[in-house]
């Protein structure tokens, strides 16, 4: 088995805020402002955790993220909490499954990643099991002779209190 990665430059959000969803009194979401650098290829892959509540870091709605439109631009975008294997169905159930609600304690996990460790995050992601009757598709890999990412990713934390 062979692969090569790079790690990439970070460049994080130029700022992150919690915001209430309209007509909502104690739920909301996450916004942010970036810039994009002017070169092709910048790939980020959001994660994040609510203290106490959350024992990992899970995706976020639409985690993986790309600049072929942005590039080079500054915008406003938004995070919308997503969930993992560790969220009780209880919680999955109720209406605030895609929002952090007021008081919560939230931690960013922005990834800086490369092309082709986005392009595999991607393929996992669009790849939804619908059962024995759903059409296969394949996973991207960057493993000569193997499946899966050998990727390298650069860090940025961040702490949000939701008030």
């Amino acid at each position: 088995l062979t692969s090569l990665t790079t790690i990439p430059n970070e460049n994080p959000p130029d700022s992150l805020w919690f915001t209430l969803e309209e007509n909502e009194d104690s739920l909301g979401f996450i916004k942010f402002y970036y810039s994009d650098p002017d070169t092709i290829g910048n790939c980020f892959r959001i994660l994040s955790k609510r203290k106490n509540i959350d024992n990992n870091y899970i995706p976020v709605l639409g985690p993986n993220r790309e600049d072929i439109i942005i590039n080079g631009q500054s915008f406003e975008d938004y995070i919308y909490r997503g969930y993992g294997d560790d969220i009780e169905q209880e919680e999955l159930e109720e209406n605030n499954q895609y929002y952090y609600s007021l008081g919560d304690t939230i931690y960013i996990k922005w990834l800086h990643i490369n092309r082709e460790h986005f392009l595999f995050w991607y393929s996992v992601q669009n790849n939804n099991s619908g059962g024995p009757f759903q059409t296969p598709s394949s996973v991207n890999s960057n493993i000569n002779g193997g499946l899966g990412i050998w990727g390298g990713q650069a860090a940025n934390y961040f702490t949000i209190i939701a008030e």
